[in-house]
């Protein structure tokens, strides 16, 4: 009878090992979440560098064309004038800002 009685009140948790548990889910997030942040702004800076990939390739070109970089503006000898037009469409990544 007794260890019928004993099996019975131990159903649950403690007040302790919740407690214990909560404390483990805050240390894994206090880790967790400045690296994923650091992540998110990483992703953000390497998409506005995959985006201006095309205007570094143009105006290297202009450039080279003619060995004057004040002629390579934007809009003017091949050099891209805004990232909306001239991608036929294309979806484009970019970066609206990046906090520290």
């Amino acid at each position: 009878m007794k260890s019928n009685l004993k099996q019975k009140a131990q159903m649950g948790f403690t007040l302790i090992e919740l407690m214990i548990v909560v404390a483990i889910i805050g240390i894994l997030a206090a880790v967790a979440i400045p690296a994923y942040q650091d992540y998110t702004q990483r992703t953000q800076v390497s998409g506005g560098l995959t985006g201006i990939s095309a205007w570094k390739q143009a105006v290297a070109m202009c450039f080279q064309e003619t060995a004057d970089m004040t002629a390579c503006d934007g809009g003017a000898n091949g050099v891209p004038a805004d990232i909306a037009t001239g991608d036929a469409g294309a979806t484009v990544n970019y970066v609206d800002e990046v906090t520290t």
